[in-house]
């Protein structure tokens, strides 16, 4: 138990979070998007998603800068691919898109550099 408490004491492991925390906004933008998208031009539904989809770069960005503070740029950068992997997620859950078995060795690669960029700044 000691080693979860120390884990989020750890400064880097806590920007770290904060980073995908932002990273989960960022994602969620391209969900709004597709919604507005798939919305008729023009209706509350359309401007509902389409200003959803801009507070969430915009609180991105805020977090974005405020986080570049504390990692260096390549950790941030390198992270940064994790969006896809929400991408596919949502597009799983909210639009019934398949997902073949190279895109789940693509994600499978993206984890692995993202944990590589991670651990090897340490």
């Amino acid at each position: 138990m000691s080693s979860v408490k120390s884990m989020f004491t750890n400064k880097k492991t806590t920007v770290l979070l904060w980073l995908h925390f932002a990273i989960v906004i960022y994602a969620l933008s391209s969900l709004f998007s597709k919604k507005a998208a798939i919305s008729s031009v023009f209706t509350i539904s359309f401007y509902a998603f389409y200003s959803l989809s801009l507070l969430c770069l915009v609180l991105y960005a805020l977090f974005w800068q405020q986080i570049l503070k504390h990692l260096p740029l390549s950790v941030a950068y390198a992270n940064k691919s994790a969006t896809i992997l929400w991408q596919v997620l949502f597009g799983l859950l909210f639009f019934k898109e398949s997902i073949s078995y190279l895109q789940i060795v693509g994600l499978i690669i993206i984890t692995l550099g993202i944990l590589v960029m991670v651990t090897d700044n340490e």
